[in-house]
């Protein structure tokens, strides 16, 4: 619905387009005055809309592994997928009367979401990239069963140039331009790695009560980047003229170089089984929890459940505003035709290709402790439940930095007033 109202505006303005270069001569008795002071005296205005069916490329986002039970070295990468999405371009040009150039101004954005889920209960088989290893998976060996990755992509890309003639023969017309350019480029992703089928030793009714708050729960990651950079841009187009005044074949080449800076957060929260005694954490479980069904001695020697002193407690490490300066450059290409349809109405159908350059950088730590008998930091309500919760301490900070690519099939109409 959103799209076919996108397209019905676009056909009013052209409309509105045509009901203007078809409309009447001025009168005869339009003073000097007046006829120099009509828009065409200066110059001429061109709009385009263009539809580009543009798809992400090169993002990198890794969320799991998944092991081969047969094959001690099939381990493999669990692909992302990057979805097409169709996004209006906007072109406003003013041509400057007498050949002096051209002013144009660009505006393209682009918003990719895209989820995954991998599942295979009972059988942990799938690597949790994101997370720290402190804790990572049910068994705390960094697998689990089942896994929920959510990406989501931002573009938006502003330009203003300036662009004039070179060289014009009958087959072939050149144009230098040159301008400013300013990119902001964000991305997400989101990981939860589940236990959905975990193997626990039964416990011991009726010396013990139900403890739901020893069902495993889900380990999670977030990590995200925000880039923002301008800068100064320049370019060559070419138009090979197969008809003239009709059928073109158009090509460009753009590069700019932004300087920018680059916003970084990332957030863990794995998840053990600790022995807790008056909030102090005394000491961890280690898998695979086969004491959860022992009984040990308790007060005036009764024996007691060994699990009535355990909690599921959570581990977080989390960093934020680690901002870096970066110098990123814009590569932008294209070819196509464009045919003028009736008058001052143009089509274009292409292909266009811009890779930008250092937009992303992932953030996380080179390595995490935690210090046995300390006190819980405090506590946190999960799925209606009060979680206590230990705050890793991080050794160093490892940085990956990420480019992007835009590519795909364009079709516009651009109208001449």
């Amino acid at each position: 619905m959103r799209r076919s109202v996108r397209w019905v505006g676009a056909a009013l303005v052209l409309s509105g387009a045509w009901a203007w270069g078809s409309a009447e001569e001025p009168a005869a008795s339009e003073t000097a005055e007046e006829e120099e002071a009509r828009p065409e005296a200066w110059g001429q205005i061109h709009l385009e809309l263009e539809s580009w069916v543009a798809q992400p490329a090169g993002l990198d986002y890794r969320a799991a592994t998944a092991l081969d039970p047969t094959n001690p070295f099939g381990t493999r990468l669990m692909p992302i997928p990057y979805g097409t999405r169709d996004e209006f371009r906007y072109v406003a040009a003013f041509a400057f009367r007498g050949d002096i150039g051209e002013a144009r101004l660009t505006w393209f954005s682009h918003d990719d979401l895209v989820d995954r889920t991998w599942l295979t209960p009972s059988q942990f088989l799938f690597g949790t990239l994101t997370l720290v290893p402190f804790g990572a998976g049910f068994q705390d060996d960094g697998l689990a069963d089942a896994v929920l990755a959510d990406t989501r992509t931002q573009l938006r890309d502003l330009r203003l140039d300036f662009s004039r003639r070179a060289l014009e023969t009958r087959r072939l017309a050149l144009r230098w331009q040159a301008g400013y350019r300013r990119v902001f480029h964000n991305r997400r992703l989101d990981a939860d790695y589940f236990a959905v089928v975990p193997v626990l030793p039964p416990l011991f009714p009726p010396l013990t009560s139900p403890r739901p708050d020893l069902d495993p729960l889900a380990d999670s990651a977030r990590l995200a980047s925000k880039f923002e950079g301008r800068g100064a841009e320049a370019g060559l187009e070419a138009d090979f003229i197969l008809r003239p005044g009709r059928l073109a074949v158009e090509t460009g080449v753009t590069l700019a170089v932004l300087r920018g800076q680059v916003d970084s957060t990332f957030q863990s929260i794995t998840h053990v089984y600790a022995l807790v005694e008056d909030d102090t954490v005394a000491g961890i479980v280690e898998p695979p929890f086969d004491v959860f069904g022992t009984l040990v001695p308790g007060p005036g020697g009764q024996p007691v459940p060994f699990v009535d002193s355990v909690r599921q407690v959570e581990l977080i490490y989390a960093v934020s505003g680690v901002r870096e300066s970066v110098t990123s450059q814009v590569l932008e290409t294209h070819l196509g035709f464009r045919w003028r349809v009736w008058r001052q109405l143009e089509a274009r159908f292409g292909f266009r290709n811009i890779r930008y350059s250092d937009v992303g950088l992932d953030v996380r730590p080179a390595e995490v402790v935690l210090e046995t008998d300390r006190r819980l930091d405090d506590f946190r309500l999960v799925d209606g439940e009060q979680v206590p919760f230990l705050r890793l301490q991080g050794i160093g900070l490892e940085q990956t930095r990420h480019s992007a690519t835009y590519e795909g099939y364009y079709f516009g109409v651009g109208y001449t007033f």
